[in-house]
């Protein structure tokens, strides 16, 4: 057993949904989450520029002596070098096991630009589902906006813009391949009513689990949950809260060279 936290990474507080489901499925197990609030958003920023601000922040993860590292963000899960993942300890991305949908005729993943243009998602939803008809929607601007806590009509007008440019029509599944997007399931349930979406934060967290499983490095009670962010803590504060109460402790933090 191993009773040291597991790290979170994200550019922002789009990982907290991959954290709250951690908490919620494995309450034994500790958390330490950064969060690059400084430097967000990722998803329109070079893979050069990637790797270097997420290089910090599994730095600075590992000076906190955690047991398994998860990136909660997809753009810098598909973005690094895969030598980003050679360290001593498990480092676990974001997850491309996509469920078995029974309606999947029809698919759009929505996703920032950086990872729209990888086409990871696309290519690994061609491989299961062959038949699907296929949509890439770059939504620039929607992490940031969600990031900066715009109101519920600024994020839908956004969106519908986002939507509209692409000229994409409502398909049967959703695939939110950016973790900020389900903290506004909602907006995009509104305006795509009959859609299915599918966020990998239960998979991914089931991954990095199975992982600690083998090595037998899971936690046998609960410690302390730890969140950092690089700027505005105080507003990060209140969605940390509201996904883990109000005791946990969220700080500032200024990461290093």
């Amino acid at each position: 057993m191993d009773n040291r936290p597991i790290g979170i990474m994200d550019s922002g507080v789009g990982g907290l949904t991959v954290a709250r489901v951690l908490r919620q499925k494995y309450p034994e197990e500790s958390i330490i989450f950064i969060g690059d609030t400084a430097n967000n958003p990722y998803g329109e920023r070079t893979s050069h520029e990637i790797n270097v601000l997420a290089g910090k922040m599994k730095k600075f993860l590992i000076s906190k002596n955690v047991k398994m590292i998860i990136i909660a963000c997809n753009t810098i899960t598909f973005n690094v070098q895969k030598n980003f993942y050679d360290e001593k300890i498990p480092i676990e991305g974001m997850s491309l096991d996509l469920p078995h949908f029974e309606n999947a005729g029809s698919i759009t993943v929505f996703a920032t630009p950086a990872t729209i243009n990888l086409h990871i998602h696309k290519n690994k939803i061609k491989e299961k589902f062959p038949n699907s008809k296929i949509e890439e929607m770059p939504c620039e601007g929607l992490a940031h906006a969600i990031e900066e806590n715009n109101s519920r009509e600024k994020i839908t007008e956004i969106l519908k813009k986002i939507i509209e440019k692409r000229k994409i029509s409502p398909t049967d599944i959703g695939i939110f391949a950016c973790t900020h997007y389900p903290l506004v399931e909602d907006v995009f349930k509104k305006i795509w009513n009959k859609t299915e979406f599918w966020d990998p934060a239960e998979s991914t967290v089931e991954n990095s689990m199975k992982k600690l499983k083998k090595e037998n490095k899971k936690s046998e009670s609960y410690t302390e949950d730890l969140f950092y962010f690089t700027e505005n803590a105080e507003r990060a504060e209140i969605l940390v809260k509201k996904f883990f109460g109000n005791k946990v402790s969220v700080k500032n933090i200024k990461l290093g060279c």
